[in-house]
C-alpha cells in the first residue's frame, strides 16, 4: 500500500465488506451461457461511461452500452457545466498562469490523508489534455464543446464566498493559505455554455438555463457539456440500452478476470460477454441504505419530496450499484467512510484494485462509483465532473488496448 494512503480507510471498509447486507450477484465464466457480447461493456451512460465509451470506440472497439434510467447523460447532463483543470488554453487566452503542479499542490494539501497522491497527480496531469479534446473542433479529433470565455469566482471573505478554486463548498471555506499555500489562486472551473434545446427529460434539478437566467451570473449548463458527448455517441453508433440495471459481474474463477457483465432489463435477465474489458461509471452509494449506513456509520435518510419531484443528483440513482458489483469480485474500497466521496479503489490507469494491492484483471472505474480523488471535502465545482471525464477516457484508452495516459 501506498505511503501517501491513509491505512485507516481501506482497513474500515475492508471491516465493512462482511457487514453488508447483500452483495450483487458474482458468476463463474464457465457456467454462463451468453445472450450477447461485445468488445468493451460500459455500466452507466453519465460523466465517466460516455467518455470511456467513446474513446474505446474511436479507437477500434466494438462498445456496448446500458443505462438504468429512461434517459441518458447522467449527472453530467444535469450539473452546472464546469471542468475543472489547470494550464489550459482558456487560462492562457485570459492571461492566467498556471499548470498541473499547482493544482496537484492543492487537492493533495486539501484531501491530506484521504486521499490518493497517485491518482490525484493522474487527474490534473490528464485534466487539461481531457479538457482540450472536449472542445477542439470535430475536424482535429475534439467534441466540439463550447466553453464560457469569462468566469465568476468568490473573494475571501467571512460573507461573501461563492464556489472558487481554493474553496470547499462543503464546510467551512478553505483557500490556499489556509493549506500552507499560496494565496495567489486560479480559476479552474471551465464553465460550458448550455444548450438551450435541451428541456427534456424535465426531472433533473440543474436542466436548463435560460438566457440571462442563471444563479451564476452568466447562462451556462451541464447541458451544454453532454450536447457534445451524447452527439458523439450517436455518430458512433454506439449502442445503448436504457432502463437496464446492472446486477453483477461475470468472473473467471481461476484467473480472476471479469469476463462480462449480468444485468437486468425490463425485468429480464441479460448476461453480455466483454472481450476486452468492464467499464463500472453508475455513479456513488449515497441513496443505497445498506452501503451508506454500512461504510459511513450515519443513519440513512430517504430522499426528500423534493428530491423525488425534481429529480435531485441522486432520487433514483446512486444506488451503489457498481461498488456492490466490484465488492463482490474482489475490489477494495477506497474511504467509503467519507460519504459520497468514497468508492472503488483505482490507480492512476482506472484500474479497480484488489485488497491484495493488484488490479483486478479487465476492470475499470470512474466517477462517483470509484474513490481517492478527494478528502472529506469540495474542492471546487467541476471537480468531480472533471476527474469522472478525465478517467473515463483513461479507462477507453486502457479498454481499447492503449497506455492510459495520453
Amino acid at each position: 500500500m501506498e505511503k501517501s494512503i491513509s491505512r485507516r480507510g481501506f482497513v474500515m471498509a475492508a471491516g465493512a465488506v462482511g457487514a453488508m447486507a447483500t452483495l450483487p450477484v458474482i458468476a463463474r465464466a464457465a457456467d454462463v451461457t451468453w445472450d450477447d457480447e461485445a468488445d468493451v461493456v460500459v455500466c452507466g451512460v453519465g460523466t465517466a461511461g460516455a467518455p470511456a465509451a467513446i474513446t474505446a470506440a474511436e479507437n477500434g472497439s466494438d462498445v456496448y452500452m446500458f443505462e438504468k434510467r429512461d434517459w441518458i447523460g447522467g449527472c453530467l447532463r444535469r450539473c452546472g457545466g464546469g471542468f475543472m483543470a489547470a494550464g489550459t488554453s482558456v487560462q492562457e487566452k485570459l492571461g492566467i498562469d498556471d499548470d498541473p503542479s499547482m493544482m496537484a499542490e492543492y487537492l493533495i494539501a486539501l484531501a491530506g490523508d484521504y486521499g490518493d497522491a497517485d491518482v490525484i497527480n493522474a487527474y490534473c496531469e490528464n485534466a487539461a489534455p481531457t479538457f482540450e479534446w472536449i472542445i477542439a473542433p470535430e475536424s482535429e479529433g475534439g467534441l466540439g464543446g463550447e466553453p464560457l470565455d469569462e468566469w465568476e469566482f468568490s473573494k475571501k471573505g467571512p460573507d461573501e464566498y461563492w464556489i472558487g478554486p481554493g474553496l470547499n463548498i462543503g464546510g467551512t471555506p478553505v483557500y490556499y493559505d489556509d493549506l500552507g499555500l499560496s494565496d495567489d489562486y486560479r480559476p479552474r472551473c471551465h464553465w460550458f455554455k448550455p444548450n438551450l434545446d435541451d428541456v427534456d427529460p424535465g426531472d433533473r434539478l440543474y436542466a436548463f438555463y435560460s438566457e440571462g437566467d442563471s444563479a451564476y451570473g452568466e447562462p451556462q449548463g451541464g447541458t451544454g457539456l453532454w450536447k457534445p458527448f451524447a452527439d458523439r455517441l450517436d455518430k458512433l453508433g454506439i449502442r445503448i440500452d436504457t432502463q437496464t440495471e446492472l446486477v453483477g459481474l461475470v468472473q473467471d474463477e481461476d484467473t480472476g478476470e471479469i469476463r462480462g457483465v449480468i444485468c437486468s432489463q425490463g425485468g429480464i435477465t441479460k448476461t453480455v460477454k466483454s472481450r476486452q474489458g468492464v467499464m463500472l461509471a453508475t455513479g456513488g452509494f449515497a441513496n443505497d441504505q445498506d452501503c451508506y449506513e454500512t461504510f459511513t456509520g450515519q443513519q440513512y435518510a430517504e430522499p426528500t419530496a423534493q428530491q423525488s419531484e425534481t429529480g435531485g443528483y441522486i432520487a433514483g440513482q446512486a444506488d451503489g450499484a457498481a461498488i456492490k458489483a466490484g465488492m463482490a469480485a474482489g475490489a477494495a474500497l477506497a474511504f467509503p467512510v467519507l460519504g459520497n466521496n468514497g468508492g472503488l479503489r483505482i490507480n492512476k490507469n482506472a484500474q479497480v484494485m484488489g485488497w491484495d494491492g493488484e488490479p483486478i484483471p479487465r476492470l475499470y472505474a470512474a466517477g462517483r462509483a470509484a474513490g481517492g480523488y478527494a478528502g472529506n471535502s469540495y474542492p471546487s465545482c467541476g471537480f468531480y465532473v472533471g476527474t469522472g471525464i478525465t478517467f473515463g477516457r483513461i479507462a477507453g484508452r486502457q479498454l481499447a488496448g492503449l497506455d492510459g495516459w495520453e
